[in-house]
């Protein structure tokens, strides 16, 4: 990568993308620090959804008979928060930001920028999460993933988390952008106020039925208690069509 140079930007906007480096950073510091407590099966799944959310991401998906393209950043960030805690959300938007530098614009300062953005972001919605859980369902553990919780504080506190996560975006990108050309992004914003959010929508959406639909290890075969046949067999179906149409010269058969 071309070293990065901030000379186009004013001196408001150098230091505000250099203060949001060094938050950024401090929250993957903190994001990772509080892996060293995991068990041996929490860190496996973390970095399997690590590779995963890199692999994936690197594509954007269109909504049928739309033109609203979204990539399944959304889907890993909660998926994440709800089985792994604060560092599995946190990190995830870490490998979801690197994926997709592929796909961003020649502006790679502006690419960092939004991954600077997308961790602080994953940071302060997890930890709503997880706050709104504590104060009003009782929940005190670090990772919702097998404990008993109540369907409606789940649903309750995920959708606080994901609008926290979208406001705070928006929020930050929409200084940065008044900062950097000393005017209002309010109209930018309202043209991409409802795409943006129905992308939200969509991948939260999707993450939340994947954690309801099926237990966890569900397609483990070896666990009767957990395993679900016809989850797995769709699962594989949708892995393997996947593969085929994004990440493979040959066809792979099922």
């Amino acid at each position: 990568m071309k070293k990065i140079n901030l000379s186009e930007y004013n001196l408001p906007a150098k230091t505000f993308w250099w203060l949001m480096l060094l938050v950024s950073i401090s929250f993957c510091g903190a994001a990772i620090y509080e892996v060293f407590s995991f068990s041996i099966s929490q860190f496996v799944v973390l970095v399997v959804a690590f590779i995963i959310s890199v692999l994936v991401n690197q594509h954007q998906f269109t909504i049928p008979q739309t033109k609203v393209t979204f990539t399944a950043k959304e889907i890993f960030f909660v998926w994440g928060t709800i089985w792994l805690g604060v560092p599995g959300g946190v990190l995830l938007a870490v490998g979801v930001s690197a994926a997709r530098y592929k796909i961003a614009s020649r502006d790679k300062k502006q690419w960092l920028f939004d991954g600077f953005v997308s961790v602080a972001s994953a940071f302060a919605a997890t930890n709503v999460f997880f706050l709104i859980l504590k104060k009003f369902a009782g929940f005190g553990e670090n990772a919702v993933g097998e404990h008993a919780l109540a369907f409606g504080w789940l649903a309750i506190a995920t959708t606080v988390m994901i609008f926290t996560h979208y406001l705070s975006t928006e929020l930050l990108t929409s200084i940065f952008l008044k900062i950097e050309k000393n005017s209002s992004n309010f109209d930018s914003g309202k043209k991409t106020f409802v795409p943006s959010l129905v992308k939200y929508v969509t991948g939260a959406v999707a993450a939340f039925i994947i954690h309801l639909a099926a237990d966890h290890a569900f397609f483990n075969d070896t666990r009767p208690e957990v395993y679900d046949e016809d989850a797995a067999k769709d699962a594989w179906a949708k892995v393997i069509n996947f593969f085929n149409e994004n990440l493979s010269a040959k066809h792979i058969e099922i």
